[in-house]
Parts: structure tokens; sequence; C-alpha cells
């Protein structure tokens, strides 16, 4: 789909005159599908050419919203607010999405100008055009800003609305009858509505979680709202991983075949009380398919992420166990909601790779936990005795552990001993298997890096070229490399940069620290133009790093070098945009950072698709 909106817009910029329809078309479906770069690209070449119609703004604004731009968003909404005979309808809209940044700000700061202010873009977009969502966020967000009285009035209006608008599912209906019972001070009414809208979308935990953050939100102001908020149904999302089954030369066993049929007694055990219904788990051969297999007999969601390439991941992680476990291994992967890997690569005898996975599927898990409010538990299935190996089992454990994640453990040693096997543990063998490439100056190690360029670049006069790259380029090179954690590698060429940083954290504050450098820059003090932006993009995986005997230093290649370099094109300018591997490593610091999810994007020079995000500071400003 985005090859095709890319294909499309590539044809229709070829025109003398760029057509206005096809534009808005194209740039709305690029937004739509979460590619926010190639929908700012689209939409501000058609403005060059209609500077005046509202609604090609109006979908610039939500691009730029989407890619995490917020500030240029607004920028965006006041010119289209503006804009002479703008349709009611489409201002509405405007003013809604005004309102949203402005309730996203309240939330993060608790500030009542902010609250104010999206309760006045609510409120005129309900007068405008009178929608439930609107309506109640008007009324909310009244309260919030000290305002008790309008708050009441209007949430007493919407109640008098007998029937949801006609795009409006019933239980999001529902769930505003209860909004405007709380906000009316009948707490009775509001808990009965909101049960009503949760038995009308069972599993439907996205809306659940909206309904949720809303009264959150509500709680200081509205008693009741919390206790609500908590009835609410949330899933559990369980990480499971565990050890592989004995081969059978193992000296001494630790999972041998004979306790297979205890280990998944305990599983189902442990599935009966904790009462998931999210897994994420990779699937070697013994515990993790078990545990796949228990979840998905019972008909639950499973998610299984792989370390690299699946027949090297057959090759170490399954087939050395018995053929058997092969058919059971490609079963539960037949049967998996999602099954992904976090490098496509061979394994080439990398063991860190293991540890990378587990690292990503565990920012998979609590990703998807933060964003459906849900509780986050660990299950282990391991001999406590055994070595933690890197990504083994015991690692995972103490990883977990160190991260405040209830885990529960299944005891290996216990249940072996029960099952009249028991002996000495030998230590866990690191993961073998998967070739080697015979030099430890191939080996690959888990960085992380940035490409930025900025961008307007291309506009600036010859003249004050040399300005550019002696005032600004040269200034912001050695403020990077003054920083406190300098990269391993720093490189320019022309107007970009290639960066490489051993520590994730050091890496996403730099790229924040580069864009907050670039949109503050008083360009006209330095004699250039206008308009000069950067666009960043961040990712984190396994390269080659080798010692270039040109440069005299140290150099970093391989597929995810290439890859980080196709992310930067297709992020919006004023961002950074960050893979999901990158996103779930940061995860750890969610208190620090929050993520915008922008979508699957095609990356630039058909280098295949990436989820991307936009990253942000927690306490960076919206509006």
């Amino acid at each position: 789909m985005n090859n095709d909106i890319a294909a499309s817009w590539a044809a229709l910029r070829a025109d003398d005159t760029i057509d206005m329809a096809a534009a808005l078309r194209l740039g709305h479906e690029a937004t739509r599908v979460g590619h926010a770069g190639l929908a700012c690209e689209i939409l501000e070449a058609a403005l060059r050419e209609y500077p005046d119609v509202p609604e090609l703004r109006y979908e610039y604004a939500l691009a730029l919203n989407r890619g995490g731009a917020q500030r240029a968003c607004l920028e965006q909404i006041l010119t289209t607010l503006g804009t002479a005979g703008i349709p009611d309808t489409l201002a509405a809209k405007a003013l809604a999405l005004r309102g949203k940044l402005h309730k996203l700000a309240h939330a993060m700061t608790a500030s009542r100008a902010d609250a104010q202010a999206a309760a006045n873009a609510y409120r005129q977009a309900y007068d405008l055009h009178p929608t439930n969502l609107a309506g109640i966020n008007a009324a909310t967000m009244a309260l919030l800003a000290g305002d008790q009285e309008a708050s009441r009035r209007l949430a007493q209006e919407l109640l008098q609305r007998d029937q949801p608008d006609a795009e409006t599912p019933s239980h999001w209906f529902l769930a505003t009858q209860g909004e405007a019972h709380l906000l009316t001070g009948n707490t009775n009414a509001a808990r009965t509505a909101y049960a009503q809208a949760a038995s009308a979308c069972p599993g439907r935990y996205g809306d659940l979680a909206s309904m949720r953050g809303q009264l959150k939100l509500m709680q200081e102001a509205c008693p009741g709202a919390a206790e609500i908020a908590a009835a609410l149904p949330a899933p559990t999302v369980v990480i499971c991983s565990g050890h592989m089954i004995d081969q059978p030369d193992r000296a001494a066993p630790r999972f041998p075949a004979s306790a297979e049929s205890a280990v998944a007694e305990a599983l189902s055990a442990a599935l009966d009380d904790l009462r998931p219904q999210i897994a994420y788990s990779s699937a070697a051969a013994g515990a993790d398919i078990l545990f796949l297999e228990a979840m998905q007999s019972r008909g639950l969601e499973t998610n299984v992420v792989l370390p690299f390439a699946e027949a090297d991941f057959v090759d170490t992680s399954v087939r050395p166990a018995g053929n058997g476990w092969v058919e059971r291994f490609h079963a539960v992967l037949d049967q998996a909601t999602v099954v992904e890997r976090v490098t496509s690569e061979p394994y080439l005898g990398d063991s860190e790779l293991f540890r990378y996975c587990n690292d990503v599927l565990y920012g998979k898990a609590a990703a998807r936990c933060q964003q459906l409010d849900g509780r986050l538990q660990g299950l282990i299935v391991a001999d406590p005795d055994s070595t933690a190996a890197p990504g083994g089992a015991l690692d995972n454990l103490q990883s977990l552990q160190a991260l405040d994640v209830a885990t529960r453990l299944v005891d290996l040693r216990s249940l072996r001993e029960r099952s009249a096997e028991g002996a000495t543990p030998a230590p866990e063998p690191a993961a073998a298997g998967g070739g080697d490439v015979g030099s430890d100056k191939a080996r690959r190690s888990i960085q992380a890096m940035i490409f930025a360029d900025v961008t307007g670049f291309s506009g600036i006069d010859e003249a004050v070229t040399p300005r550019f790259f002696v005032d600004f380029m040269g200034t912001m090179s050695e403020a990077l490399l003054r920083r406190q954690a300098a990269p391993v590698l720093a490189n320019t060429w022309g107007d970009a940069f290639f960066l490489v940083y051993d520590d994730i954290d050091e890496a996403a504050e730099t790229a924040l620290w580069m864009r907050d450098f670039v949109r503050d820059q008083d360009w006209a003090s330095l004699g250039l133009p206008e308009g000069i932006s950067i666009r960043i993009a961040l990712h984190a995986g396994p390269v080659f790093s080798t010692h270039d005997r040109l440069l005299g230093r140290t150099n970093f290649y391989g597929q995810h070098v290439n890859r980080t370099a196709r992310m930067e094109p297709v992020t919006a300018p004023g961002t950074v945009s960050v893979s999901e591997a990158a996103a779930c490593l940061l995860i750890r610091h969610q208190a620090d950072y929050r993520y915008e999810l922008l979508g699957t994007v095609s990356l630039a020079k058909a280098y295949g698709d990436e989820r991307m995000y936009a990253l942000n500071r927690r306490e960076d400003s919206f509006v």
C-alpha cells in the first residue's frame, strides 16, 4: 500500500501542475497508513501551489500530528481556522484536533490553562457540528479548567441525546452517557452506563483503555471515576521463556524429556491462575513451545518473536531436541497471532542475539501492556541452579526482576525431582549452532545508530553555503562531541550526520538534542533562510565493526546500518523517528519518553517496511 502511494505521488508530481484533489487523497491515505513523512511531502508540495485550500492545510496538520510534530501541527490548525469561508464541518474537525493537543498537554502537566484551551476548542467544535465526542470532551475539560457550571450544563444537554451519532458504535455512546452522568454527580448511573459499555465491547481492550484513560483524567475532580476505571476489564500480558528440552547426550539432566508432562501441567496451572489474554514468547523446543501450545489450546492471543532467520533458529533451538519438536514449532507458528523476527539475518554464532531478542520481546509486551492499560506478568521455566547464559531463561528472569515485573518461576529442579529424574544439574551451555564466520573481526554487537539530514539545505544560496558549514554544522559538530557520552563513531558528509552509540539512552538523548538545537537556531542571525529543519532516525540492532584502514578508526556496517539510513528520508522534518526495536529497548525508561506510533512505513529505496514511532521527551510541550 505504501509503495502504491509513493508510486502514485511520483507520477503526480511529474506533471507541470499538481492535481489538488489527487494530492489531497494521497496525503490523506499516506497519513492513514502511518507514512507521515510521505504525507508531509505530498501536502507541502500541494500547499505551495494551493496555499488557500483549507482541506489541504488540515490534512497537513493531521500528518504533522501523526508524525509527532505537534507544534507545527498547531500552527497549521490556526492557519486553517483563519482561512476565509472554511466549511463548518472542517472548522469543527480542526477545532477538535486543537482541543486534543491541549487535552494531551493538560494530561502531562495538569495545567489549568491547557484545560481551558482544550475546553474552548472542543466547545467551538461542538457548536459548529454537535457530535458526542466534541461535546463530552468540552464538558470534561471545562470541569478540569474549573468551570463546573458550564461542564454540568453541557453534560445535561448530552444526556438528552437519546440516539448515538450514526457513525458512533454503541459502546462509545454508552461511555459518553456514563461520563456525562459523572459530570452531573450521578455516580450510580455512571457506573451502570460504563458497565453496559464494557459489555457491549468484549475483548476490545483498546477502546476500554481509552475509557479508562479519560476516567483517570477526571478522577481528581469526579468522585467515583477511579473506582469505575478500576472496574473496566484490563488484560494480563504474559512474557514466557524457559529452558530447552535436554539433548540426548546431555551429561546431567536439566529438562529431561520425561519431565515434559509435569512441565505442561505446571504451565497449565499457572495459566489457570494468571488468566492472561495475550502472550509473548520465542519458540524454542521445550518450555517455549509447551507454553504456546497451552495458550493456543485456550484460544488466546500468542505473539512469537524469533531472534534471527527462522531456518537458523530451527537448527540452533528446535531440531537438536528431535524432529517431532520441529513439527510442533511449525504448528505453533501457524496458529500464532503474530510471528516476528528481530533481525532477518542469520545467526552466525552471535549469542548476544538471544539477549537482544529478549530485550525487544520485553519492549513489545510492555508497550502493548501500556497501550491497553493492562498488567504485565513474567513466567519463567528454569532450573534455578543452572548458569545464566546470555539470552537464556535465567538471564531473562534476572532482567524481568530488575525491571520490577511480577514474575513466576516454574521450578524445573523441583519438577525433575518429582519425576524421579533427579541429578546434579550441569551448567547451562551457551547457545550453539548456526555456524561461525571464522574471525573475531566479523562479530556483531548491538549498537544504536543515528542518521540525520538537514532539510531545506538545497534551497540555500551558494553565497551563504560556507556560512552554513562553518557557523552551523561546525558549531553543532563541536557541541555533539562535547556531550557527556561521545559517540563511538561520528561522521558527516554534506548536511548529514551518522552517529553510533553503545548506549541506546545516550543515542536517544542526542537525537532529541539535535532536534532542539536545529529548531531553536536563530537562522537570520546566521544569514541563512528560515525554514531549515532536520530529520533524525534512530535504530538499534546487530552490526559488524572493523578497523577502517583508510579512515584510521573503527567503522560499522551491515544491514541494520543500511536500515537506519533508509528510515531517515521518510521521517517528518523537525522530528525524531525510531524503529520498533529502538523503541522496545528504550521502553525500559518509559517515564522519560513518550512514543507515537507512525505505522508501518515503506523505507526509502525500496528497502522494505519498518514499524516506526515518533520519539519525544515526556515533558516536551505539545503546544
